[in-house]
């Protein structure tokens, strides 16, 4: 599990510190330098293998798998690499970590968060404090993440699971109970004393989530990613979404429009 502590024993990051984060793409044969940071640094795999090592610790990073390295402690590749690429973070906090690597199953809503802060950090009139308040929320998210364990033989789970497989359908409540065979009533019970969420709004998470992947990563036109979605036409998926997130599908897609990417 990944807790945030500080000093004290209590969850605290006031003392965070962003440094620089970005985009890192390898089009060649790559391999991790090896250093000693003074920093904390977070690797976000999205495709290809990383093989590093931290002191005498081996990992083989693949897609939504997550890194974290300890400043003071000596890190390197171990072997090369092809095809990769990862968002990395640097920041500096007296918050001590229980854990360092994790794998998710449901990243979008991380690699969003990612998205939104190199968009931060490569758009001149924001301050710093805008790049240290995503950071923040990185780490939280980090840490929902690693908490979020259900039993895969839980209706829950299993509720949760067929909803994020078959989001364009736009799924109901009743959809979701009846393709599991439980009552509708009893299912919304178990889902949110699973997840502290209703049903529905879980739904219309998980829609708003698939919505911005295709907004932003697949070059899809707005009424492309509404079809998708199996809205019946452009305008209802633009309410839909704009009373979800406040904003319209064509403001989201300008406020991720910068990002760093470095790359060999």
């Amino acid at each position: 599990m990944f807790y945030l502590k500080s000093k004290d024993g209590k969850t605290d990051m006031s003392s965070l510190v962003f440094e620089s984060a970005g985009l890192f793409l390898s089009r060649g044969e790559w391999i991790h330098g090896t250093r000693i940071l003074s920093s904390y640094e977070i690797i976000f795999m999205l495709s290809g293998k990383v093989y590093i090592k931290e002191e005498e610790k081996n990992y083989a990073l693949e897609k939504d798998d997550l890194l974290l390295l300890t400043p003071g402690r000596k890190h390197g590749g171990v072997k090369p690499s092809r095809g990769v690429s990862f968002y990395w973070l640097h920041f500096d906090t007296d918050t001590k970590f229980d854990d360092n690597c994790f794998h998710f199953k449901d990243t979008a809503r991380l690699s969003g968060l990612f998205k939104m802060l190199l968009h931060i950090v490569n758009t001149p009139f924001y301050p710093v404090s805008s790049a240290e308040y995503m950071t923040r929320i990185i780490l939280n998210e980090i840490e929902f993440l690693s908490e979020k364990s259900v039993a895969e033989n839980n209706p829950a789970y299993m509720a949760a699971e067929y909803i994020a497989s078959n989001i364009g359908t736009r799924p109901t409540v009743t959809d979701v109970a009846e393709h599991l065979g439980y009552n509708a009533d009893y299912l919304c019970r178990l889902f949110r004393s699973a997840y502290g969420i209703t049903l529905k709004n879980f739904i219309a998470e998980e829609t708003v989530k698939k919505a911005k992947i295709l907004l932003t990563e697949t070059g899809k036109s707005i009424g492309s990613v509404s079809e998708t979605l199996g809205f019946e036409n452009e305008n209802l998926f633009a309410k839909f979404f704009k009373y979800h997130e406040g904003i319209t599908p064509s403001k989201y897609i300008s406020m991720c429009y910068n990002t760093h990417i470095n790359h060999i």
